[in-house]
Parts: structure tokens; C-alpha cells; sequence
């Protein structure tokens, strides 16, 4: 009988690093209003959380759903839903916010559904979401929902269901929610192709509306090329708009234009983004900027093989009390001790919540980054955009952390077969194994299965009775990379013990070729 891919890489013994866990305590606390015996007060709650795919790929969009109640005897006001991703189970609005969506008004006992697309990260994480509170709400202890578990599905493991390109639009955001009418502001979203063949080059396009339903038939304020993206490759895009010269709510969505052979098209825009104009003739209340300082928390492992893969920590502080508009954390290489936005930039974070929270003034994001392809001493940091009113200082660049290289080599290694070894004669068979790579990256190999005269007996290559292709293993987290095999054979014709071995082909600089194989196994073949 055979067993699933988890219980094949639980066998592989992968470890995880001895990495130390950052615990970010932050506190928020939200104002309530009290509501004596028959009062017609909203009470949001949020119920039944979904998503799409429990297991999607690295950097794959899923949807995260989830219905806001109003459990209250009056009516709620148009608010939002924030989504959250958590490393517990334990949903609040501490943790990393990873989209919103806006929720229209609600009447007593009404309910509605929303979505927000969500861009998937690495391991596992929980999500769950948290509606903002109302006038005269209630009762605001109960405004977030359960936890969802996600678990991402490694790159290298994943075969996209297509060899077509699909296209996704993710993270929309704009640099000012609350712009004056005719001001300028930035929309920004991430094009990312999620199907398995390349995406010619394309264009985006941005649409406003009045209402929340922004469609592609609603008026077209701006595009920009999107250059031809491989698969799993995302761009970053950005538009320069104008707000309209009329004050009140306005909705923008991001639409990337199909693609020749396209998958699917009808997952090509973005969620929609709320915008409130200000009246030119009433002054706009915004509070001075305070300046924002960064720091890097933590490196793990600090030598990392060539290739390999680190986490990494960054930390965005603010003063307490004022809300900042959404900037976006960068993570940098440099090769001296001083980090600048100069530097190369090597990944990026888009921070919104210090412009929803007030009291919040400590935001922590931890990021994987892949070390260079030599070996040597190199310096990482992380620098955070400035924001209006608040000019760039020293104090947006965090002090740089050395990382020193190591020439690790790859090692190679093969599970035991512990599948069902009583197996019915003259049939095609197959076998289920793992293997994984506990060091540097390794070339693409072949997994080979033997049929032994013996359990003592060597494997040979007139022994040989199946094969398989096995990827390149790159270890994208601080565990082994691991792939899950399968490899077909012909079940002997008569009945009897026979015994098995299945090996890894070595590759160039392996660390060690002693353990390639896995152990020999005894399989008992019997009539039909």
C-alpha cells in the first residue's frame, strides 16, 4: 500500500536548523463601546475562513475567504477586512497583514462574503482575518476569525498542472489612501506568471470605478509594459495616476492583458484597492511624520553553503501614536559593512499596517535569501522607503550583518522502501522513495532501482530494472531539499522472495558517495 509524500519526507530524516525563533510582542488595544440590555448596537464577527489551496506552490497566489457577520441589533457601517498571516494558530492584528478588502454597510443579522488574494510564502504558516470596528459596535473581542493552516509546496517538487503560461496579479497598493482631489499617487501590484511555460510580453492596465464592482469596462487611468516572465517569475509594476478632481470613494484593479496560449484568464487582475479623495477646500488632518528606523534582528544560519539558503530578520520601529502610509521594507547585499539603497537589492516587503494602527509601532519580517554562487565574507542589511513628511535618514538603512560563504558540496541521500512488500507477480509495480540533499545545490541525476540475486549483492548495471529523472536540489529553507520519486518496474513472473536496492547517481563534488543507496529490501511476489 502506498504512503503519502509526507510520510516519505518525514522518513527522508530531514532536520531543521537550530535557528533561534523571534517572538514579536506587540500590543493593540481596540476601544469598544458598552451596550446596555436592548441597545441597537453592530456586532461584526467573522466566520468561516477558506482558502483555495491548502498546499499551493512558492510564490503562487491562493484566495483567502471568509463571511463578516453582523451578530448586532443595529446597523454596522462600511468597514474592512484585513487578512493576516501568522506563525501560530492564534489569529490577531499583530500579525502580518498580506491583503484587505473593503465590506459595505451591513444591517442587523446580514452577512456577506469576502475574498482577498493572498501571495503564497515558504513553510507553514496560518491565516485568518480581522474586521475593523464599527461606530457604537458592541463587542470587539470577537472580530477575528480561526486560523487556516497553508503549507507551501517547494519549487523544485512542483509541477505546474500546465506547461502554458498563467498570469496572476498580486499585493495592489497604493502610496496614499486619503489623496487630495488632482493629487498624484502611485498604484503598485506584482505580475506573476503561475503556470509552468513562458509569458510573452504584455501590458497592465489599471481601472477606477465608484463602486466596488471595478471591472475591466470601467474607466482605464493607466498601464505600463510587463516584460516576458518564465515560469514562477514575477515583476513588480507601478503606475502613476492622478486623483480624481471630485471628492468621495473611488476603487482601483489592476488588469494584465492575456497572453498567447494563456491557462487561464480569468485570474488576470488584481483585488481592488479603496481610495477616499479629500475635498481641495477642507485642510486634510494628517499627523507629522515621525522618522522610521530599521534594523536586521538576525541571520541563520550565518554560514550558509554556497547556493544555500538563510533566513534572515528585518525590523521596521516607529514612534508610538501616528499612523505611517504604506512603505515597503528592502533587503540588501553589499559587499563592504555599509547598507545603502544603493546596494543590490535582493527581495521586498510592502508595509501597510502602520498606516491602520497607531498604537502599533513594531513590525518584524522574515525573509529566505539564497548566498552567492562563491565563497567568500559578504554583508546584508535592510533599508525601508521614506514616506511623505518623513525624509530619509540614516536611520532608514539598518546596520549591515556579515555572512561568511562556506564551499559546502552536496551529499546526496535515499530513503528505505518501506512500502507494501507483498506484491502480486507478472504486473507493473512501482516504488516510492525520496531523495534529499543536506548541502550545497545539486545537478539534476538519475535514481536507479536493482533486482539483487542476494541481499549481500552489489548493484550492477545489468541489474538495473527501472529508472527515474531526479531534479536539481536546491535547498530553499534551512532543511534538506527533498524530492519524492517514483520509479516504475516489472513485477517478476513467478512467485518468490526477491530483493531490491534503489540509488542516487552521484554528482560533481559530492561530499559522499557511501550513502547513495538505500538499504536492500526483500519483497514477496505471489500468484494472482
Amino acid at each position: 500500500m502506498p504512503w503519502s509524500n509526507e510520510a516519505t519526507i518525514r522518513r527522508a530524516g530531514m532536520r531543521q536548523a537550530a535557528c533561534g525563533t523571534l517572538v514579536v510582542l506587540a500590543g493593540m488595544a481596540l476601544a469598544s463601546c458598552g451596550a446596555g440590555p436592548g441597545a441597537a448596537h453592530p456586532d461584526l464577527v467573522v466566520e468561516d475562513p477558506a482558502v483555495s489551496d491548502r498546499s499551493p506552490a512558492a510564490g503562487k497566489p491562493f484566495t483567502f475567504s471568509a463571511t463578516v457577520r453582523n451578530a448586532g441589533r443595529g446597523t454596522a457601517a462600511a468597514t474592512t477586512l484585513r487578512v493576516y498571516r501568522s506563525d501560530d494558530a492564534t489569529i490577531s492584528t499583530v500579525d502580518d497583514e498580506v491583503g484587505d478588502v473593503t465590506v459595505a454597510e451591513l444591517a442587523a443579522s446580514a452577512s456577506r462574503v469576502a475574498s482577498v488574494t493572498v501571495e503564497a510564502g515558504s513553510g507553514t504558516s496560518y491565516y485568518g482575518a480581522c474586521v475593523e470596528p464599527v461606530a457604537g459596535e458592541s463587542d470587539t473581542a470577537n472580530n477575528c476569525s480561526t486560523a487556516k493552516q497553508v503549507t507551501v509546496t517547494e519549487v523544485q517538487d512542483t509541477v505546474p498542472a500546465s506547461p502554458r503560461p498563467d498570469l496572476v496579479v498580486v499585493d495592489p497598493a497604493v502610496s496614499d489612501h486619503l489623496p487630495a482631489a488632482g493629487a498624484s499617487l502611485t498604484f503598485s501590484a506584482t505580475v506573476r506568471n503561475a503556470g509552468g511555460g513562458n509569458a510573452a510580453a504584455t501590458m497592465l492596465r489599471v481601472y477606477r470605478s465608484d463602486d466596488e464592482a471595478v471591472t475591466s469596462s470601467d474607466e482605464q487611468v493607466g498601464e505600463v509594459a510587463v516584460p516576458e516572465l518564465a515560469a514562477l517569475q514575477g515583476s513588480a509594476e507601478s503606475v502613476e495616476l492622478s486623483a480624481p478632481s471630485t471628492s468621495g470613494p473611488y476603487y482601483y484593479r489592476a488588469c494584465v492583458h492575456a497572453v498567447a496560449a494563456e491557462s487561464d484568464t480569468a485570474n488576470n487582475c488584481s483585488a481592488q484597492v479603496k481610495v477616499t479623495v479629500q475635498d481641495p477646500q477642507v485642510p486634510v488632518s494628517r499627523s507629522p511624520r515621525p522618522e522610521l528606523e530599521v534594523n536586521l534582528l538576525s541571520v541563520c544560519p550565518s554560514s550558509p553553503p554556497i547556493g544555500g539558503l538563510f533566513k534572515v530578520a528585518g525590523e521596521v520601529r516607529k514612534p508610538e501614536g501616528t499612523p505611517i502610509a504604506p512603505t515597503t521594507l528592502r533587503f540588501y547585499l553589499s559587499m563592504d559593512a555599509t547598507i545603502t539603497q544603493s546596494d543590490t537589492e535582493l527581495s521586498s516587503w510592502r508595509l501597510s499596517r502602520f498606516a491602520t494602527g497607531a498604537k502599533i509601532t513594531r513590525i518584524v519580517r522574515y525573509e529566505f535569501l539564497k548566498a552567492p554562487s562563491s565563497k567568500g565574507t559578504y554583508y546584508y542589511g535592510a533599508c525601508v522607503d521614506a514616506v511623505a513628511g518623513s525624509p530619509a535618514t540614516k536611520h532608514n538603512c539598518s546596520a549591515a550583518v556579515k555572512v561568511d560563504v562556506s564551499d559546502n558540496k552536496p551529499d546526496l541521500q535515499v530513503t528505505d522502501w518501506d512500502e507494501d512488500r507483498s506484491r502480486p507477480t507478472g504486473r507493473r509495480s512501482s516504488v516510492q522513495v525520496a531523495v534529499w540533499n543536506d548541502g550545497s545545490p545539486s545537478d539534476a541525476t538519475t535514481l536507479r532501482l536493482y533486482l539483487l540475486p542476494d541481499p549481500t549483492s552489489t548493484p550492477t548495471a545489468d541489474k538495473q530494472v527501472g529508472e527515474t529523472a531526479v531534479p536539481e536540489l536546491v535547498v530553499t529553507r534551512p532543511v534538506a531539499a527533498t524530492s519524492v520519486r517514483h520509479v516504475e518496474f516489472q513485477a517478476p513472473a513467478t512467485a518468490g522472495k526477491y530483493h531490491y536496492v534503489v540509488c542516487v547517481d552521484s554528482v560533481p563534488r559530492e561530499s559522499d558517495t557511501t550513502n547513495n543507496c538505500s538499504a536492500t529490501v526483500a519483497v514477496e511476489f505471489h500468484e494472482v
